[in-house]
């Protein structure tokens, strides 16, 4: 069976990569990967985008017909998501239009301000949206007050001063939380993505008639790259990836022309970059040119390769990545001795975080 998790999910990735030509993927509806590739589709989140690639591959007589009627359902269902999140982004975009901000939305919310974004939506957590001057940042939180947007109970707003973002926002009658960005994204991955250069050739276009930016297309190639190697959730070094993160990597690459690969400006900062922001993009862009076939321009070096296989294969990070996990300082000690019995419970926490337990925030 664990073989079999290895063999579907490169399947899988071949159905979703753009770079794959359907003439390299053989399948019929009594292939034994379906039920795995199916489970595997729903874990990284990118089942809603299997009907869309099977069909534009020429694949769709190859789906079991019991998954052919899922997959539909599921892109009716979809499709009504997708109304609801535009809805909201468009509400939003509004209030903000009346106050005289213009929004530069980001990741999910960018490809769902586009048209194609729209008529083929994937699964989002939330909705990011950057707004850069700071004082207009103080002047967004408070429109969105207004809507009736607010600060989970549980959050502690000085934890999230440093952060690139504001503490998320709930409302409670819209679908999608909200991420209020002061930075695209950390301090500490600025240079990679310099939050003045991205200001000033930001893309400039209207939702439902009213100003909204994006980030241009080498900027968005670069935070999803940044997304996928340095901030991934969960972590890529214990071998856990979410291919929906992947696929909207693949599929802004694709924009740039029928070559899959990365901009010469973007492999121009990569290879500028430090080695501890370096090394962990190179181990990515190896994994990400043996699963999605886009050209990696670092060299190399398979760690990561190897630990997907590894979990793959076994279910949970090699026993090495364990220990490591096992062994790290919490993040915030504050809150670690915030509630009575936090320390006895870490070692159970690392455990079951090093195994893909935890519920993730």
């Amino acid at each position: 069976m664990s073989l079999m998790r290895k063999d579907a999910h490169a399947l899988l990735c071949r159905i979703l990569a753009p770079a794959s030509a359907c003439t390299t993927i053989g399948l019929t509806p009594e292939d034994p990967r379906w039920t795995t590739l199916f489970e595997l589709a729903d874990a990284n989140l990118v089942l809603p985008e299997l009907l869309p690639q099977l069909i534009d591959k020429g694949l769709r007589e190859s789906v079991p017909e019991p998954m052919l009627a899922c997959l539909a359902e599921i892109d009716t269902l979809m499709a009504a998501r997708s109304a609801e999140l535009l809805a909201q982004m468009k509400e939003i975009n509004g209030a903000f239009a009346e106050a005289g901000i213009l929004p530069v939305w980001l990741k999910g919310a960018a490809l769902m301000s586009e048209p194609e974004g729209q008529r083929r939506p994937r699964l989002m957590h939330d909705l990011d949206v950057w707004i850069p001057s700071p004082k207009e940042q103080t002047d967004a939180l408070a429109v969105l007050a207004h809507l009736g947007y607010e600060m989970d109970s549980k959050a502690v707003a000085t934890d999230w001063q440093d952060s690139h973002h504001y503490a998320p926002l709930y409302h409670p009658e819209r679908p999608m939380r909200l991420e209020l960005h002061r930075h695209i994204v950390r301090k500490s991955f600025g240079d990679l993505l310099p939050d003045d250069r991205a200001l000033a050739r930001c893309e400039h276009a209207t939702l439902d008639g009213l100003p909204i930016a994006r980030l241009a297309l080498a900027d968005r190639v670069m935070h999803s790259l940044i997304q996928c190697s340095l901030m991934s959730t969960p972590p890529i070094e214990r071998g856990q990836v979410k291919l929906m993160k992947l696929l909207d990597l693949a599929r802004l690459i694709a924009r740039g022309g029928p070559h899959h690969a990365l901009a010469p400006e973007v492999v121009e900062t990569l290879r500028a970059s430090p080695l501890p922001l370096r090394k962990p993009i190179q181990r990515f862009l190896t994994l990400f040119e043996r699963d999605f076939l886009v050209a990696n321009p670092l060299g190399k070096d398979t760690r990561y390769c190897d630990t997907v296989d590894y979990c793959l294969l076994h279910g949970h990070p090699p026993p090495s990545i364990m220990m490591r996990l096992l062994l790290q300082p919490p993040t915030s000690w504050r809150q670690l001795l915030s509630e009575p019995g936090e320390i006895g419970n870490k070692i159970v926490r690392r455990i079951r975080q090093s195994l893909g337990q935890s519920t993730p925030a």
